[in-house]
C-alpha cells in the first residue's frame, strides 16, 4: 500500500468551537465493519469527490485532511478545523471542532457547513486505489454523503519552516522555453527570483500575490534545471490582487 506523506494548511490562528461530535449514523455500507481501521497515521489528503448537499469550490484540491497522532486538521476550503479522532472499527470518530474565523462568502459557507457536518456525523471509512484514495461514507443524517480523497505528499520530521512570498505572475524558466516558473522572494526588499518547481499543496492564482510558510526539505540528486529544494504549503498567511 502506497501512502504519501504531509502538509499544513491553515488561516489565521484565531480559534472559535464551532462544532461537537454528532451521535453515531447507522451507515448501511460499512466496508470494514469489525476489521482493523484504515491506516492513515501522518497522511494528508486533498478532495477529488464530493456528494455533499453543497457544491465544493472550484478548485477541489484546496479541501484537505491531515491526520497526526490523535489529532485531525481538516481545511474546508476557506477555514481551518482541528479535532481529536479516533476509529471504532471502520467508522470516523472526531471530536467536538475548532474552527478558525476567516469570512466564507455565499456557497464556500454553505459547503464549509456541509463539509464538517459530515466529518462529525461518524463516516464509514475505506482506502482504495492500493491505499492512494481514502473514502469517507455516511448514509443518514444531516451529514449524509461521500468524499472521496487523493494521497498528498508529507514533508519530512525534519523539514525546515520558513516563509517566502509569491508573486502574482510567472516567468519563463531558464533553460526551459516551454515552462513557466513561479517567482519567489523571501523579503520585499528582495528582487522576485524563479523557483524550478512546484510548492506542494499550493495552486496559484493569476493576479494573486501571497505570503505562504511553507516546509523545506531536501531534494536529492536534483536534475541541474530543478530547484535543490521542495516546498509544502504549511500557511497561506496572506494575499492581495496585484493589478497591472
Amino acid at each position: 500500500m502506497s501512502m504519501s506523506k504531509g502538509i499544513r494548511l491553515a488561516a489565521p490562528a484565531l480559534w472559535l468551537c464551532v462544532l461537537t461530535a454528532c451521535g453515531g449514523a447507522d451507515n448501511t455500507k460499512p466496508v470494514k465493519q469489525g476489521t482493523d481501521p484504515p491506516t492513515v497515521e501522518r497522511t494528508r489528503w486533498s478532495l477529488r469527490e464530493s456528494q455533499l448537499a453543497s457544491p465544493p469550490p472550484e478548485e477541489t484540491d484546496s479541501v484537505r485532511l491531515e491526520f497526526q497522532g490523535d489529532r485531525l486538521s481538516a481545511n474546508s476550503g476557506c477555514n481551518l478545523g482541528s479535532a481529536t479522532f479516533r476509529f471504532e472499527d471502520d467508522v470516523l470518530v472526531v471530536g467536538p471542532m475548532a474552527a478558525t474565523r476567516r469570512a466564507c462568502i455565499g456557497p464556500a459557507a454553505a459547503y464549509e457547513a456541509a463539509f464538517f457536518a459530515f466529518l462529525v456525523s461518524r463516516p464509514h471509512a475505506r482506502l482504495e486505489a492500493d491505499g492512494d484514495e481514502l473514502v469517507l461514507e455516511s448514509s443518514e443524517g444531516a451529514g449524509k454523503g461521500l468524499l472521496r480523497f487523493a494521497t498528498q505528499p508529507m514533508p519530512s520530521a525534519n523539514a525546515v519552516e520558513k516563509f517566502i512570498y509569491v508573486a502574482s505572475t510567472r516567468v519563463p524558466c531558464t533553460g526551459v522555453a516551454t515552462m513557466e516558473c513561479l517567482q519567489v522572494r523571501e523579503s520585499t526588499g528582495e528582487p522576485w527570483r524563479a523557483f524550478h518547481g512546484e510548492i506542494i499543496g499550493f495552486t496559484p492564482e493569476l493576479g494573486i500575490e501571497y505570503r505562504l510558510r511553507v516546509l523545506e526539505d531536501p531534494m536529492p540528486n536534483a536534475p541541474a534545471d530543478a530547484s535543490s529544494k521542495r516546498w509544502y504549503l504549511d500557511l497561506v498567511v496572506e494575499q492581495k490582487v496585484v493589478t497591472p
